[in-house]
């Protein structure tokens, strides 16, 4: 709980310094979109992982305790523990003292068995007053939708997708609802068509942002941190940021030559409370003096530089490090002195301690070739097991006749040997000069059995190593000889006869094939196996004397090349890569493919064109490319689309899209994401940027398709 409060109250801190300093130098939807790492850190009490550079390590920053060199007793007398020499007879007790003078009474002591924690009282306090904020969060937002609802009134528009309502129940245009939001209007707001289209717009906006969503997390995040201060803060600037955003975002939406008319509407629907935190409902308008603050940024126009842009990213991520990880990890809590001093000279003196205390990474067994990490961690398991009462002091002289020995060492100039003895009941351990014997069944049994079946003189016995297959770089140079001619083209065969392409592979693709088979082993064959496959790969040298057929036969993919004369059969056997060579192949060849040219014709302007684009046009051309590929598809929805720039004669548009689909091939596209909404649950989904162009026959061309920004200014008049 402490750590959360700590790594949050810095967040919320450097969020709150950042959006002071750059209040105008940075996009508005890029300070907003700040506090979502706020929102992170205080919904999740976790940290990821630990690094040295989180906040905890200097809040947290433990004692170093050493190991005390004497033992105190209670009248502060200091008693000296020299090193004892190793006997038979050792055993190490601590120095007894004597009790103090002023005791403790019997009531004293029963008063003091049972501290209150107060940890339980704070998380009780919290409890209490979570529940209590959450009662309110709970009656307000339902008492201000419920009178809304009885007052409303519908609006038909039909430029809005969200059901309208009037009231005179609201203070500012807002939206209401979490899973079915709805545009709520004041009077004022209806009498004028301009008002009324950039109220809808703004409003319009915050469903795009999900602000109604967002709103619902800040109100959580009150419940759960109701005693911070700071969070209060956060929840007020991150609401003013919410409208800015949604300021900027719909200016960009209506046009720039709407800007000064904008601000106007803003002044004429100036609300004249503040309102409530944790109303989940959106605003439109605020006070007076926030309404200024959204004037001057909203004529400011302000915009991201690029170098400001990096120092953002820069800074975010180190304030990631410092606040969503914990402390590095902090040392065992010392015993207290006396009890350190004995168990520091039981590990250091006594044959228990110390095989207790042995681990896998110190055991050197070098001297007899055994580097076997199974091996090594069983023995420093039946070791670790071992307590006092297995050993036995035997003498100064081995009494035993041995069947074998093992000598180790562990990180000390001191060589252990481990005897495996004669005796049915015994191993005997020859521990700094003296003998112990070692009462184990289990042990005994484990280094007889790994004895009789794996080692002789304790040495293993590894089986001669298979011969290497002999491999051949032809192959590669059988590609390099194909390319050599020109730019090759590849073509795409399904079992059933059907062939797609041929494409061009440009130089860029040439060398990354070239590249790619230098990655694999490859067998030359007599031929490659007819195992039947869905589809194969040829590439084709420019001047069609040369073929190259790829198939994905065997582990890593097979070739048959055929050089106008013969043809020789090759399978490529290991890989450092983890794609075998056909998938290498197939994803060039994907990349290449452009599928059909999306060239299509709609009623209407560019608005128009970007919707049919976007819902219809861009899923038909990517249904057209060739099966089993990686951007290959067999459903196709719309889930959100904008058309972002319009030229002034309605003949180019820029936008995006974002869609839900069913890919042919689940590969770990970079592109892919798996929605977040129970609608697309079973599909994945992606982004993409598009421009499109009205040429002179009326058809619409989609000019490019990416996840960059295109700018209308890019085409000519």
């Amino acid at each position: 709980m402490a750590e959360w409060i700590i790594s949050s109250s810095v967040l919320i801190l450097v969020v709150i310094v950042l959006r002071a300093a750059l209040k105008g130098r940075i996009s508005l939807r890029l300070q907003y979109g700040l506090w979502a790492l706020v929102l992170l850190c205080l919904l999740v009490p976790i940290s990821f992982g630990s690094s040295n550079l989180s906040v905890m390590n200097v809040v947290e920053h433990p004692k170093t305790n050493t190991a005390p060199v004497a033992v105190e007793n209670a009248n502060r007398e200091t008693v000296e523990l020299p090193a004892p020499k190793p006997n038979a007879n050792f055993t190490v007790t601590p120095q007894k003292t004597q009790p103090p003078v002023n005791t403790i009474q019997p009531s004293q002591t029963k008063s003091a068995e049972k501290p209150v924690d107060i940890t339980i009282i704070l998380l009780v306090i919290w409890g209490v007053g979570a529940v209590a904020v959450l009662v309110c969060f709970v009656a307000t937002n339902f008492h201000f939708a419920r009178n809304a609802k009885r007052s409303r009134r519908a609006l038909p528009v039909e430029y809005c997708k969200l059901p309208v309502y009037v009231t005179d129940h609201v203070e500012t245009p807002c939206l209401i609802g979490l899973f079915r939001p709805a545009i709520y209007l004041t009077p004022e707001a209806t009498v004028n068509k301009t008002v009324l289209w950039h109220t809808i717009e703004h409003e319009q906006t915050h469903y795009r942002h999900k602000d109604h969503i967002w709103s619902f997390l800040r109100g959580v995040c009150l419940v759960l941190h109701w005693y911070h201060p700071l969070v209060w803060w956060a929840a007020v600037l991150s609401r003013k940021d919410a409208e800015l955003a949604c300021d900027e975002a719909t200016i960009r939406r209506i046009g720039e030559e709407e800007r000064a008319e904008y601000g106007r509407t803003l002044i004429g629907l100036s609300c004249r409370k503040r309102p409530e935190l944790l109303l989940t409902a959106t605003t439109m308008t605020g006070s007076k003096s926030t309404i200024k603050e959204r004037i001057v940024l909203i004529a400011k126009k302000p915009k991201t530089a690029v170098c400001t842009l990096i120092a953002i990213i820069a800074i975010t991520a180190i304030v990631v490090g410092v606040t969503f990880t914990g402390a590095k990890d902090k040392p065992e809590a010392v015993p207290p002195k006396e009890d350190y001093a004995v168990a520091q000279l039981e590990r250091k003196y006594t044959p228990w301690g110390w095989a207790q205390e042995v681990t896998a990474d110190k055991l050197d067994l070098s001297d007899y070739g055994i580097e076997l990490p199974q091996f090594k961690q069983s023995l420093v398991g039946y070791l670790n097991a071992l307590k006092k009462s297995n050993f036995t002091y035997s003498s100064t002289e081995l009494q035993h006749c041995t069947i074998t020995e093992l000598r180790f060492t562990v990180g000390t100039p001191y060589v252990y040997k481990l005897y495996l003895s004669n005796d049915p009941d015994c191993m005997t351990l020859e521990f700094r000069g003296e003998y112990w014997d070692i009462n184990s069944p289990e042990l005994r049994e484990f280094m007889l059995n790994f004895y009789q079946e794996r080692l002789y003189s304790w040495r293993v016995r590894f089986p001669e190593p298979e011969p290497e297959p002999e491999v051949s770089p032809v192959i590669l140079n059988y590609m390099e000889d194909l390319i050599s001619y020109g730019d090759p083209s590849m073509t795409l065969y399904l079992k059933d006869g059907s062939a797609y392409g041929p494409v061009v592979v440009d130089e860029w693709h040439a060398s990354y094939l070239t590249n790619g088979l230098d990655t694999y082993m490859w067998v030359e064959m007599e031929k490659t196996p007819e195992e039947p496959c869905d589809y194969q790969i040829v590439v084709t040298s420019n001047d069609g004397t040369k073929r190259m057929t790829f198939r994905p036969d065997g582990d890593w993919g097979a070739v048959e090349y055929n050089d106008g004369n013969t043809t020789t059969y090759w399978l490529a056997t290991t890989s450092e890569d983890s794609y075998s060579a056909f998938q290498r192949i197939r994803t060039a060849y994907d990349s290449q493919d452009p599928g059909e040219p999306i060239v299509f014709y709609v009623e209407g302007g560019a608005e128009e064109a970007a919707g049919y684009f976007a819902k219809y046009a861009y899923g038909e051309h990517l249904k057209s490319r060739a099966p089993g590929g990686s951007y290959s598809i067999h459903e196709y929805e719309a889930i959100e689309w904008e058309a972002e720039q319009i030229r002034e004669d309605d003949k180019v548009v820029t936008g995006h899209v974002s869609y839900a689909f069913v890919p042919d091939v689940i590969s770990d596209q970079a592109f892919w994401w798996i929605p977040n909404t129970w609608e697309y649950e079973d599909r994945y989904a992606a982004f993409r940027t598009f421009i499109l162009q009205k040429k002179d026959d009326g058809l619409w061309y989609c000019l490019d398709i990416g996840t960059g920004n295109f700018f209308i200014t890019d085409v000519p008049q």
